[in-house]
């Protein structure tokens, strides 16, 4: 394909956009079978509008460049409100392009710091099975190899024993998550945070899905684990404020407990042409997910980032709840954030995954061993969902009965009989 001779008039250029967009899952009105957790804005015309018209006023905004003195000090509120909303009034960092640069980063530091004043060729990172597969990237970037750990079946949650026995002299970082997907749980941070202290080990949070979500749901009276900076030895915690902070793509964040972590994540060499070579990873990056997420920070403020949070709990305990109803279905663990599942012992999730896309409803999938409890169909859960999730549920039970040839109502396996969500503090 050529790019035209001449071009087109703005009516034809937007009239192919709106082409494009309806063969896209987007909707703005909601008319598609969408349950994907992507357009987080459907429902919400205040906050949408909001936005968009703080990330035009700042579409053309470069953060590198130094006359972007207002940029940069909204930039260093944003960070300052989060090390705040995550433990630490001291807290250095600043934002990424989201959860893969940020992982990338953050084992960039470790691996750093570790070879301070030594040579080191190559070292090991210890990383729960289910940590985001993202690390691996980081790994092969950096040189450092993986060792992955297998997770508790009680929850698929870290078991902080079996990593300690997978340290090495070589190690130089453990992880953790916040907000695991498929299952939506967290890691169990704080007995991670005593051995990090205990090997003289750097440690990253990565709570790309919980961290924007955590501390509201608990201002809203759940039971949550402390995650961040609260927690003894977590070296560093990310975030994406695109995801349950709201905000834009690409919008994620770093923070680091000590200034000088951050300053080795800022690449100050001296060269012939510049004095630094800027935070993180992106050399030239835009400003408007920055500007996106001030304003929704002080637009929303606790209470309503607490309301929000609490909405988006509320519909995934409601969707884990009525699944049950479902025959063939069950869940492989109860949710403390806003993630939804679904497995099954009869049929494989992979072909109820294919049929449920063929049918317009986009969600994700994991594959695990066919018919086990690691194969789900799985999808982060937004306010818009309130009103799509009874299709959607109505589709997986025509499926289900579909595959199983069979619409007899019969008890589904549970992995436990703890109540779905997690239990809110009296």
């Amino acid at each position: 394909m050529k790019i035209p001779s001449e071009g087109l008039t703005r009516t034809a250029v937007f009239a192919k956009l709106e082409q494009f967009k309806k063969r896209s899952h987007m909707d703005a009105e909601g008319k598609k079978k969408v349950s994907f957790g992507a357009y987080r804005w459907m429902g919400l015309p205040e906050i949408r509008a909001l936005v968009e018209n703080s990330a035009i006023e700042f579409l053309d905004s470069v953060p590198s460049t130094n006359s972007e003195t207002g940029m940069r000090e909204m930039h260093g509120e944003v960070v300052s409100m989060i090390g705040s909303l995550w433990g630490s009034n001291e807290a250095t960092g600043f934002m990424t392009s989201g959860g893969t640069e940020s992982n990338i980063i953050a084992m960039y530091v470790a691996k750093s710091m570790a070879a301070s004043g030594k040579s080191m060729s190559r070292g090991s990172v210890v990383i729960p099975s289910t940590a985001l597969t993202y690390f691996r990237k980081a790994c092969t970037l950096l040189d450092l190899e993986p060792i992955s750990v297998p997770v508790k079946e009680d929850g698929f949650t870290a078991d902080p024993e079996k990593m300690r026995e997978a340290v090495r002299k070589d190690t130089i970082a453990v992880v953790a998550t916040c907000g695991i997907n498929p299952w939506g749980g967290i890691d169990p941070i704080e007995e991670i945070g005593k051995l990090a202290v205990e090997k003289s080990l750097y440690f990253h949070v990565d709570a790309a899905y919980g961290g924007m979500l955590c501390p509201f749901l608990k201002d809203a009276g759940y039971e949550i684990p402390e995650f961040g900076f609260e927690v003894k030895g977590v070296s560093s915690v990310s975030a994406d404020p695109h995801k349950t902070g709201f905000s834009i793509c690409p919008a994620g964040i770093l923070l680091f407990r000590e200034s000088d972590m951050t300053k080795v994540a800022k690449w100050e060499y001296k060269t012939e042409s510049y004095a630094s070579l800027g935070e993180g990873l992106l050399g030239t990056r835009p400003g408007y997910p920055v500007a996106v997420t001030w304003a929704l920070l002080n637009y929303l403020g606790r209470k309503g980032y607490t309301t929000l949070a609490r909405k988006c709990m509320q519909i995934t305990e409601d969707f884990m709840r009525d699944l049950r109803n479902i025959p063939g279905l069950t869940t492989s663990s109860m949710p403390k954030i806003n993630i939804a599942h679904a497995s099954s012992s009869v049929v494989n999730m992979e072909k109820v995954h294919k049929r449920m896309v063929e049918d317009g409803w986009y969600v994700y999938y994991h594959a695990g061993k066919p018919r086990g409890r690691d194969d789900v169909i799985w999808m982060c859960m937004y306010p818009y969902q309130e009103s799509t999730n009874p299709g959607l549920l109505k589709e997986l039970d025509k499926i289900m009965s579909d595959f199983t040839k069979t619409g007899a109502k019969t008890e589904s396996r549970e992995v436990s009989a703890a109540p779905v969500g997690t239990k809110r503090r009296k």
